[in-house]
């Protein structure tokens, strides 16, 4: 009688077990293909970039002027010397082309300053900014190109150990033709005016919300000029108000890297603040009469993590009033 229930015991055993193994082998049978798509489009997204066109147009702009929009590149190279990237840009023919800031990876460059902060050592730039460079070097000898900071570069500012390495970079930036803009402006044409902000680094700490004032944007940007129209370099695209309110007519802002993982519907997911489901994270925003172009970025750093949500290089048409819109 005990052997009969022990034997019946293990026959239960077995089919539960068989029947669970046949489940797993169903469910793991059907995910894998989904898994080899998500790879796949993965290795697709952090490997390529897409060209996007907005237009722009306003009574105070007196002719057409193409600006190309960089941002986020952190070291990311498309082909040798990011040939891929200029030969794109080439075919675009822009009056200009402007940079949003995070050219190169703070991390880095901060690990490799401490370990050397005892010599003041600075390594060849091909170890820590040459990507970024050769993509300058190319540009400027075709095109004028302004620079304003991100939160990688205004980070290094501060840092005792890095901050020769942030002044080199700057140097090697001027050297080659770049304007740089944090906090100053310069005009692209008549009635055209770009201004460079440069936030502190508080207003990126992680796991803390930030609020920005116009007052401040004008401590740090200068007055706008309410007769021209003006173009702010804001890095970061949370405090799109605040820019509104200042007396911008176009932002162009990055930071947010398209939110890494787009969905459709449902649009970017996480930002490097981190927070998820960010406001703004591609495209075109409108707030009164002040638009926002907001950038994916053409690079990653740290989790290289892009879902359906391709680089970008943004070519912003402006104008007379004829319209707006993306392309």
């Amino acid at each position: 009688m005990i052997n009969n229930l022990l034997v019946d015991d293990i026959r239960r055993f077995f089919f539960i077990f068989m029947t669970g193994l046949n489940t797993l082998q169903i469910i793991l049978t059907a995910a894998l293909p989904i898994l080899i798509v998500f790879i796949l489009i993965l290795v697709r997204d952090n490997s390529r970039f897409v060209i996007r066109h907005y237009r722009v147009s306003d009574g105070r702009i007196p002719k057409q002027l193409k600006l190309v929009f960089i941002t986020d590149l952190h070291e990311k190279s498309y082909g040798e010397n990011n040939r891929k990237l200029l030969e794109a840009i080439e075919g675009i023919c822009p009056d200009a082309v402007l940079i949003g800031g995070d050219t190169i990876i703070a991390n880095r460059v901060r690990k490799l300053a401490r370990r050397r902060s005892g010599s003041g050592e600075i390594l060849p730039v091909g170890q820590w900014c040459g990507c970024s460079l050769s993509l300058m070097k190319g540009l400027t000898d075709k095109y004028p190109v302004y620079f304003s900071n991100g939160n990688h570069e205004t980070k290094l500012c501060t840092d005792p150990a890095a901050g020769p390495w942030i002044r080199t970079f700057y140097k090697m930036l001027e050297d080659c033709g770049v304007k740089i803009l944090n906090r100053e402006s310069t005009g692209l044409a008549e009635s055209v005016i770009l201004y460079g902000l440069d936030l502190p680094k508080e207003y990126y700490r992680k796991f803390r919300k930030h609020s920005l004032s116009p007052e401040t944007v004008r401590e740090l940007a200068g007055v706008p000029d309410r007769d021209s129209y003006n173009i702010l370099l804001a890095h970061k695209p949370d405090f799109f108000d605040a820019y509104a309110e200042w007396g911008a007519d176009l932002v162009l802002a990055g930071h947010v890297h398209g939110g890494m993982v787009r969905l459709p519907f449902i649009g970017g997911i996480v930002s490097p603040n981190p927070s998820l489901f960010p406001k703004y994270s591609k495209g075109e925003y409108e707030n009164g009469s002040c638009k926002m172009i907001v950038s994916c970025g053409t690079g990653m750093h740290t989790l290289p993590l892009r879902f359906l949500n391709p680089a970008e290089v943004s070519v912003i048409d402006l104008g007379p009033e004829t319209g707006t819109g993306e392309l």
